[in-house]
C-alpha cells in the first residue's frame, strides 16, 4: 500500500500538454518506478502471448521506446474505435499498442498476483465479447502546481497520476481490476 504500483502517468510522444487526446501516440509510465530514484518503468510489449495473436505486456526500465519499434508506444480510442478531442475520465476506452501494426490491451486468464487477471495484447478489440479489452481511467491526481478548470478536471491529463481499470471484472461481480505492476 502507498507504493503506487497501480498508478500511471501518460506522456505524449510529441511533447503535447493538457488533456490526453484520442488517437495520439503516448507512453504509459508507472509511478512506482519513479520513486526513490529508481529507473523509470514503462508499459511495454515483449514476446508472443497465447491470447489470440497478441503480445505479453510488462514494464521495462529500458526507456519508453525500448527497442525503437514502438513496443512502448500506445494509443487511446473510444471503445467503438476512433474518437476525437479529450479523453474523459471514467469513459470506456480501448488502449492499443503500436508495435507491428497494433494490438489491444486485454485481460486474459487469472493472475497469481493480487487476484486479478493476466494482461497481454490481442488482435481483437473485444476478444470474447465480454469487454476484457475495455478500460477506463479514474482516480486522477493532478500535480499541485496545475490549475484546473471544470473541463480539465473531467478529462484525463498528461502528467497526472491515474489508475487504469478494466471493465471485465466489474461486469461479472468480481470487483475492480486495475492495471498494476
Amino acid at each position: 500500500p502507498g507504493v503506487h504500483t497501480g498508478s500511471w502517468i501518460f506522456q505524449p510522444t510529441d511533447g503535447s500538454q493538457g488533456c490526453i487526446k484520442y488517437q495520439t501516440d503516448l507512453h504509459i509510465r508507472n509511478v512506482y518506478g519513479m520513486q526513490n530514484n529508481r529507473r523509470a518503468s514503462y508499459l511495454d510489449t515483449c514476446g508472443h502471448s497465447s491470447c489470440r495473436g497478441g503480445y505479453e505486456v510488462s514494464t521495462t526500465a529500458h526507456g519508453s521506446n525500448r527497442d525503437g519499434v514502438h513496443t512502448g508506444t500506445w494509443r487511446i480510442t473510444t471503445f467503438s474505435g476512433g474518437g476525437s478531442g479529450c479523453v474523459p475520465l471514467n469513459s470506456h476506452i480501448a488502449i492499443t499498442n503500436m508495435y507491428n501494426g497494433g494490438s489491444y490491451l486485454d485481460t486474459c486468464g487469472h493472475s497469481g498476483c493480487g487476484g486479478g487477471y493476466e494482461v497481454s495484447t490481442t488482435s481483437l478489440q473485444n476478444r470474447d465479447g465480454v469487454h476484457t479489452g475495455t478500460w477506463f481511467l479514474d482516480g486522477q491526481v493532478v500535480p499541485s502546481q496545475a490549475v484546473q478548470t471544470a473541463a480539465q478536471a473531467a478529462a484525463a491529463q498528461y502528467g497526472a497520476e491515474v489508475h487504469v481499470r478494466n471493465v471485465y471484472g466489474n461486469q461479472h461481480n468480481r470487483g475492480a481490476s486495475y492495471l498494476d505492476t
